[in-house]
């Protein structure tokens, strides 16, 4: 399932993962609103080595953990869920499995051939086991063989087993919900080694600060046309985003966004300068 395509060759590459201690360490946010949570996945609730990806959720008003689980999946066009609704007995949602485009690639795919939703990245499906990755992204789900346990804390608090389901769980402001696989069944797992989901690529970042400024076009210019390098259509790709089409730029304003060859015989103009004002010795 091909949930979005690869900008151009420029564009910067996700951030390195980093731990999450609090909710300031979260790197990608959905939602918009004063409160806040955190929603944890770990793909192996057994294992205490490998990394729970977080995310952060804001919202104002009520929101339920289901919520926050929708959001998330549809704001990160990496990530995706399967999940079943227990309309029988109105228990709500339930996760059946959960995955991520982990090489960001643009394409995920399991091996039972699930449709995930173009626009949320989620797919409504019966209780199921066994279906893997194709390719080098995670999945994991569990029904009989396996679960998804779902988990909660409090800001401050310990992790605990959550006593209602995602549909009915309310958040409070600074909560942390966690989903972690527990290929052991009837043992209660949290996600463990919180890892930062990384932030999407911004347009026009190619040096891969976070931030659209100057030092973007050095890079661009820097390797025009090298083998793997930057093309002439990625100036227009920085140029818009510096022009006010990316929220993390550095600097706005026509003024500071050079034209290739403008750049040059600026650069050419300073050299100048700089010989005929240079210090000279005595006579």
């Amino acid at each position: 399932m091909l949930r979005f395509a690869l900008p151009m060759v420029l564009v910067a590459c996700s951030a390195p993962a980093a731990p999450v201690n609090s909710t300031g360490d979260i790197a990608f946010w959905a939602g918009e609103g004063a409160n806040h949570a955190a929603i944890a996945f770990d793909w192996d609730g057994d294992s205490d080595t490998d990394e729970a990806l977080v995310w952060g959720y804001r919202w104002d008003g009520v929101a339920t953990g289901e919520d926050a689980l929708l959001a998330v999946i549809a704001a990160d066009p990496r990530a995706f869920a399967k999940l079943y609704y227990d309309t029988d007995n109105d228990l709500g949602v339930a996760v059946v499995g959960v995955g991520y485009d982990a090489d960001n690639d643009g394409a995920f795919a399991i091996t039972d051939a699930t449709s995930f939703d173009a626009d949320t990245g989620i797919a409504v499906a019966p209780q199921s086991d066994g279906a893997t990755p194709l390719g080098a992204d995670l999945y994991a789900e569990g029904w009989e063989d396996a679960y998804w346990h779902y988990g909660r804390r409090s800001a401050g608090g310990v992790w605990q087993s959550s006593t209602t389901g995602a549909t009915d769980r309310l958040l409070s402001d600074g909560d942390w919900d966690g989903w972690s696989l527990a290929v052991t069944l009837n043992r209660t797992e949290f996600a463990q080694n919180l890892t930062a989901a990384p932030a999407l690529p911004i347009d026009g970042d190619f040096n891969g600060d976070a931030r659209v400024d100057l030092a973007d076009y050095t890079k661009w210019r820097d390797t025009l046309d090298t083998p793997g390098g930057a093309t002439a259509s990625d100036y227009g790709v920085w140029r818009d985003a510096m022009l006010g089409a990316s929220p993390n730029v550095g600097t706005t304003g026509a003024a500071a966004v050079p034209e290739p060859a403008a750049w040059l015989a600026i650069v050419g103009w300073i050299a100048v300068s700089v010989y005929f004002n240079r210090p000279r010795p005595d006579a």
